[in-house]
C-alpha cells in the first residue's frame, strides 16, 4: 500500500538611520537603529510525501513490502512548529495505487480487498498530537469501507522530515473478509515452512513527509 530536531528560521532586515545638522551641532537622537523581523512558518511539501507498506504471510509473519503510487495530500494554513503542521494533514490513498513491484500481486491485492468498497482508498487525518519537536504519538482517523477507527502513530522528527509509523488491522474496518479472499487466490504462494497458508490481516504502514517553510 503507495512511512524533528527542528529548527526555527527567523530573519531580521536592519535599516539604519542617520541625521545630520551643521558642523557645529546634530539635531535628533543621532543614529536610529530599526529592525523588522519577518515569522516563518511551516507547512507540507505535497510533492514530498511518500507511503510505504508492509503486509506479512506464513506463520513466522514474513514481510512484503510495497508503497503508494498515488497520494492526495490536504492540510491546513502554515504553522510555527512542526507539531502544529501535523494536526489536521490528511491523506487519500486509492488503492489503485498499490505498488508491490509485482503487477500480478497488486491486481489481486486491489481487486480481492478493495474491490468490495464503495471508495476503493484509504482516507486518514491526524486529528491530534501528543509530543514535541522530537517525537511522540499521533492520533489518526483511519477511514475505509464506510468505517473510521482511531489509530495511534508514533512520530519522529529530524531536520524537515517527519515520519510517522503505525499498524492497520483490516480486521477493524470489516475488511477481513477481502483478505481472506485473497489469502484463497494466492493460497499456496502463501504457505510458509510449516505448510500453512497465511496473510496476516494487518499491515504496518510507514509515512513519510518533509515540510517547507513560508514567510509571512
Amino acid at each position: 500500500m503507495k512511512r524533528i530536531l527542528f529548527t526555527a528560521l527567523a530573519g531580521s532586515l536592519i535599516l539604519t538611520g542617520c541625521s545630520e545638522g551643521s558642523n557645529s551641532e546634530k539635531s535628533g537622537a543621532g543614529e536610529t537603529e530599526l529592525k523588522s523581523e519577518s515569522v516563518v512558518r511551516y507547512q507540507v511539501d505535497p510533492k514530498a510525501v511518500s507511503v510505504k507498506w508492509t503486509a506479512f504471510k506464513f506463520t513466522d509473519r514474513a514481510g512484503v513490502g510495497g508503497q503508494m503510487d498515488s497520494i492526495m495530500v490536504s492540510f491546513g494554513e502554515p504553522a510555527a512548529t512542526a507539531v502544529e503542521v501535523l494536526r489536521g494533514v490528511k491523506v487519500m490513498l486509492p488503492a489503485a495505487g498499490i505498488n508491490s513491484q509485482n503487477p500480478d500481486r497488486d491486481e489481486k491485492i486491489i481487486d480481492n480487498v478493495f474491490g468490495g468498497f464503495d471508495l476503493p482508498a484509504i482516507v486518514a487525518r491526524v486529528a491530534n498530537v501528543n509530543g514535541d519537536e522530537v517525537s511522540g504519538e499521533a492520533e489518526v482517523l483511519v477511514q475505509m469501507n464506510n468505517a473510521e477507527k482511531a489509530v495511534m502513530f508514533t512520530y519522529s522528527i529530524s531536520g524537515s522530515e517527519i515520519t510517522l509509523n503505525g499498524n492497520l488491522d483490516f480486521t477493524d474496518w470489516n475488511a477481513l473478509s477481502g483478505v481472506e479472499a485473497l489469502n484463497k487466490v494466492c493460497y499456496d504462494l502463501h504457505k510458509g515452512a510449516d505448510g500453512v497458508s497465511k496473510l496476516w490481516p494487518d499491515v504496518d504502514v510507514e509515512v513519510k513527509a518533509v515540510l517547507t517553510t513560508v514567510a509571512d
